[in-house]
């Protein structure tokens, strides 16, 4: 069964994105095919306000030196892990009736909560264990993702403004075409006309933005010292680990690799919401498999956090199942979705094998199960022109 406590959180979620009113069913619309269509706006920019959770409890975590036995780490964990993040999407002309999306990355906060499940008073909000906040070298920046076929995704990159590293543009993920998530048409205009219970089959792959939905966003984590019940440091380190790798978050990682699984949409609900008018409601079925292999990001990863250890990277292993349920919420008026929100089951499998100067293959494995709940909520939003520096010649 779903996590009770994620299902709640995902519905206030949702239900934030009309705070003092209530959406309406519209017996008179109910019978009708409706218009849905994805219409990004070009006056002004589309905000996209993200909240991401994992709670997950540790079923095994063991290290494997050479050809011994696993050794178990006789550990008892409960992994909480927050994102936040608040992005801003435009449409901007690039000429040659040519238009780019720049994505602002406005705000981009989180945290990593390690505690021993034991300590764990619900009511009360308290518990003992480590808090590790987490930052993204991303926020306050802007990119620009231009058309270009000769790209893998049919898209090319490049900083606007202050710029980090040019290896970090490929993982950052396009703007959402939130279209996808409708049933194919003929229409130029890609209008789809839908009737209630309406039902069509989705490609389980396309649900990585509801499931991942900021994608890359290179997250860093500063540890704080641990308190009184937290678990063992090496299991702390065991977990950022995993966490970097598609552990507890980061699960754009899982969609890099092989997926089985499916997804269903039907058109629930039709209705007049007092802040976005007319909307339709989808609601989403799916159940995935996700298998990625992560021996290179892994081993990038350990370059950077680790590189003056003489460690080889043999091989990193992601499984992912995920079950569940999404709402998105679409205002026909708008032409856009205003609110989504995803619950699902979370079983995760990460298995690290690298060899250390001491020559012994070590594997490290991490299990564990629970639940993720994401809500996403949209608004269109003015926003101030890209500070840039100009360097004068000759000055």
């Amino acid at each position: 069964m779903l996590n009770l406590s994620l299902i709640t959180l995902s519905s206030a979620l949702l239900a934030s994105a009309s705070p003092t009113s209530i959406s309406v069913a519209v017996p008179s619309s109910q019978d009708r095919a409706q218009e849905f269509v994805f219409v990004r706006p070009t006056t002004m920019a589309l905000g996209v306000v993200v909240k991401e959770t994992h709670d997950l409890t540790l079923k095994s975590l063991s290290t494997q030196f050479g050809e011994a036995p696993p050794k178990a780490l006789e550990v008892a964990m409960r992994l909480r892990t927050r994102l936040d993040a608040a992005l801003a999407e435009e449409v901007i002309d690039i000429g040659a009736g040519v238009n780019a999306l720049r994505r602002r990355y406005l705000s981009l906060a989180g945290e990593i909560q390690v505690l021993d499940p034991a300590s764990i008073d619900e009511a009360a909000g308290t518990s003992d264990g480590v808090g590790l906040p987490l930052k993204s070298p991303l926020e306050g920046l802007s990119v620009v993702f231009q058309p270009a076929a000769s790209q893998p995704d049919g898209h090319g990159r490049h900083f606007d403004g202050r710029a980090l590293r040019e290896s970090a543009l490929p993982s950052l993920a396009v703007p959402t075409d939130w279209s996808t998530f409708l049933p194919p048409t003929d229409d130029p205009s890609g209008v789809r006309r839908l009737v209630l219970g309406e039902t069509w089959s989705l490609d389980p792959a396309l649900l990585e933005p509801l499931l991942a939905p900021s994608g890359f966003l290179g997250w860093r984590t500063e540890k704080k010292n641990p308190g009184e019940g937290a678990p063992e440091p090496e299991s702390n380190s065991q977990v950022v680990r995993a966490f970097a790798s598609g552990v507890g978050g980061n699960l754009h990682l899982a969609f890099d690799g092989e997926l089985e699984g499916e997804a269903t949409v039907k058109l629930v609900t039709v209705g007049v919401d007092p802040d976005h008018g007319r909307f339709g409601e989808l609601n989403i079925q799916f159940v995935l498999n996700l298998q990625a292999n992560r021996s290179e990001f892994i081993r990038s990863r350990r370059f950077e956090e680790e590189g003056e250890l003489d460690v080889e990277v043999v091989g990193g292993d992601l499984s992912v199942r995920l079950a569940g349920t999404g709402v998105i919420k679409w205002g026909l008026d708008l032409g856009r979705p205003f609110a989504a929100l995803v619950a699902a089951d979370e079983d995760v499998t990460m298995t690290v094998k690298v060899r250390p100067e001491s020559g012994e293959l070590v594997s490290q494995t991490i299990q564990m199960e629970g639940a993720v709940a994401n809500g996403l909520k949209f608004r269109e939003r003015a926003m101030a022109p890209i500070k840039r520096t100009v360097v004068e010649i000759g000055k």
